[in-house]
């Protein structure tokens, strides 16, 4: 009886270890390195645009900017953000 418990448990711990690799982590908030990549712009052109997203926004200096204020400050589609970010 034992033993057949103990598989069961194995069998559990395998399923949500696999569960857990298969995750997959999005992000919402966009940093001025991922500006940097999807515009192909410098840091400091990255950072002057996160602020005047900001501003536009009514974000604290020390709120991040999302998705959303990002493709409806750019233009871009949110598929081709996501797909981009690092």
């Amino acid at each position: 009886m034992a033993c057949r418990m103990q598989v069961i448990r194995q069998k559990l711990i395998k399923v949500k270890i696999k569960d857990q690799v298969n995750k997959v982590h999005t992000r919402i908030v966009i940093y001025a390195k991922d500006i940097m990549n999807i515009t192909g712009r410098g840091e400091r052109t990255a950072r002057q645009m996160m602020a005047d997203i900001k501003k536009k926004f009514d974000r604290t200096s020390r709120g991040g900017i999302n998705i959303d204020d990002f493709c409806s400050y750019t233009g871009f589609k949110q598929e081709t953000v996501r797909a981009s970010l690092i």
